[in-house]
């Protein structure tokens, strides 16, 4: 589905589930941000401050409190949005909806406004951390 996605060529806006996908599903994180580069799509994330992950740098990112957050994610691009669920068993939702696309966007959107941007030291770490998955693979 990460692919699939990132094959689009739109941008992408994930909420949630960072530290998830970076950690269960490492290589096919990193295989996503490599090809988003390479098409040249940008990614916004929302995230807990406290999740362990990486990003590209073609990414930003920021933080909201802990408690806006659940056990499942939501990726969207263009009129695809997938929701995956990171109770086991894993599994992901794939919608194809303009309509639906667009309300989670206006979500993403305000979430977006009132998150905290992270410091220049946090992206440095978090770029790098990317740096250190493309020479193990």
């Amino acid at each position: 589905i990460l692919r699939l996605i990132a094959s689009t060529g739109k941008d992408y806006f994930f909420i949630g589930g960072l530290q998830e996908i970076c950690t269960k599903f490492e290589n096919d994180a990193y295989i996503y941000v490599e090809i988003a580069k390479k098409l040249k799509t940008k990614g916004k994330i929302i995230a807990r401050k406290k999740d362990d992950f990486f990003i590209g740098k073609n990414e930003d990112y920021r933080f909201v409190p802990d408690n806006l957050l659940s056990s499942t994610s939501t990726l969207i691009a263009g009129n695809k949005i997938v929701i995956f669920v990171w109770s086991e068993p894993y599994y992901a939702i794939l919608i194809e909806s303009d309509e639906i696309s667009k309300n989670n966007i206006n979500q993403f959107n305000y979430l977006w406004s009132v998150a905290e941007k992270p410091s220049k030291l946090d992206r440095k770490k978090r770029i790098s951390k990317s740096n250190l998955i493309k020479h193990q693979t």
